[in-house]
């Protein structure tokens, strides 16, 4: 068994394409660049954020709550 490990780690290292490093940068370069969101897509965005934060900060609060009144009342 060590004589298969031995013969894979001394096989030679797998080497890129000749080019590769050019094809990618060209296809990173010829990118399409991003759409901006609008700025109606942002504040609807931040309002769910908040929306979604708010309750989500209330029900943490009520658990922590919840946890040390059951720890108190012991």
């Amino acid at each position: 068994m060590d004589d298969d490990l031995d013969r894979l780690l001394g096989a030679p290292l797998v080497l890129p394409p000749s080019g590769f490093t050019a094809t990618v940068m060209d296809r990173i370069a010829n990118a399409p660049t991003p759409v901006r969101a609008s700025r109606m897509t942002t504040m609807l965005q931040w309002v769910a954020l908040f929306g979604i934060g708010v309750p989500a900060a209330a029900e943490l609060a009520l658990f922590v709550l919840s946890v040390w009144t059951t720890s108190s009342a012991g």
